[in-house]
């Protein structure tokens, strides 16, 4: 029990029971409401108290307290000045009286929204700033902040990237990464990468998307990695779900399911030997993850190594 629970006393019933101020748990304005008996308070020390201090009283106390605390005759009540404060509105020459029928009446304060949860590989910080820009659908702006973020951790090469960034585009895929193309003095060029509407159904399926599409683009950077097809598509959909707790999507066994099921699917069109040799570790990794995740929350498709 903390401090301010070991100090609640029924103040109706006249106890007056100190309570130190700065206490664990306990402030100021609640350790001096709990100094204070009903029947005794003059209305100077009211004015000290305060609309804290009586709200104070009527979260540990209960409105009955306060009605003790305020209960004064109406010759009382016209002696007393006005009392103003958050939440309180007391016209001049008006008393305790109707301090006490504002305050009962007065909306209790409301608890902030919960917020959504921690996103490992981005941060509070970085992850209210990108829920914000998702919200306000400045989707291209999301993805300029969110790849800028990555490019800071390390993550992300912008250089490898047209333009330093992925392009919003308005089609019916999560994300798209184009072949890759030289220039005349065959240098390779930036990688070309949309990302659609559907990868912005939360930021961290976003966050998942962006991530799996800069896995192609470094495919793009060798020889051997601009051979890959269905292989590299295994290979992308592994990261995310062997990173899934650093994305976010380890809370959400539907897309961990949904990554699994496209993962399952491309190992089983591959049909270069090597290639599937190659991929089946990681393969078989990613199927043990996913599993774990989805915890029988949703339905993975059957992996047959």
């Amino acid at each position: 029990m903390d401090a301010l629970s070991q100090a609640r006393v029924d103040l109706g019933d006249r106890a007056k029971v100190p309570v130190r101020a700065g206490a664990p748990g306990v402030r100021a304005a609640d350790a001096r409401a709990r100094t204070f008996v009903p029947g005794q308070l003059p209305e100077a020390a009211l004015q000290r108290l305060g609309p804290e201090g009586i709200l104070a009283i009527q979260r540990g106390s209960g409105n009955r307290a306060v009605s003790a605390l305020l209960g004064r005759t109406n010759r009382q009540s016209a002696e007393a000045s006005a009392v103003t404060g958050p939440g309180i509105r007391l016209a001049e020459g008006a008393g305790p009286s109707l301090m006490a029928q504002e305050l009962f009446v007065q909306r209790q304060p409301i608890a902030p929204a919960p917020q959504a949860p921690l996103i490992p590989g981005l941060g509070r910080a970085r992850q209210d700033m990108l829920e914000k820009m998702i919200q306000q659908a400045d989707f291209q702006g999301a993805l300029d902040t969110l790849i800028g973020f990555k490019h800071m951790d390390y993550e992300i090469e912008t250089n490898l990237l047209a333009n330093g960034t992925m392009q919003y585009g308005n089609f019916r895929w999560d994300g798209v990464t184009a072949a890759p193309k030289w220039d005349q003095a065959g240098n390779l060029l930036p990688a070309v990468v949309q990302i659609g509407p559907t990868a912005f159904r939360s930021l961290p399926y976003l966050y998942a998307v962006v991530m799996h599409e800069y896995q192609h683009v470094l495919d793009h950077q060798t020889a051997a990695g601009r051979q890959k097809r269905e292989d590299g598509e295994v290979e992308a959909h592994a990261w995310d779900i062997l990173h899934a707790v650093e994305l976010g999507i380890s809370r959400s066994p539907d897309i961990v399911a949904d990554e699994w099921n496209e993962l399952n699917k491309n190992y089983g069109r591959i049909t270069d030997q090597q290639a599937l040799t190659r991929v089946r570790p990681v393969a078989s990794r990613a199927f043990a993850e996913a599993r774990k995740l989805v915890g029988g929350k949703a339905t993975l498709d059957t992996f047959v190594p």
